[in-house]
């Protein structure tokens, strides 16, 4: 019989930044990739000549 009282099947949380640290080049890829997204979606956006807005008055 062991005193160990660690659990070996211990359920952890997923560890973002030692997966990227294991795996450089698919986090490089994601990250382009979130990247390129990011600024093709900026560039699709709508955006209004004259938007609405009020002013408030006292």
């Amino acid at each position: 019989m062991t005193t160990d009282t660690t659990d070996t099947h211990e359920k952890r949380p997923f560890n973002h930044s030692r997966w990227a640290i294991g795996h450089p080049s698919i986090a490089r890829f994601l990250f382009g990739l979130i990247i390129v997204a990011g600024a093709l979606g900026l560039m699709r956006m709508g955006q209004k000549e004259d938007p609405d807005f009020t002013f408030r008055v006292m």
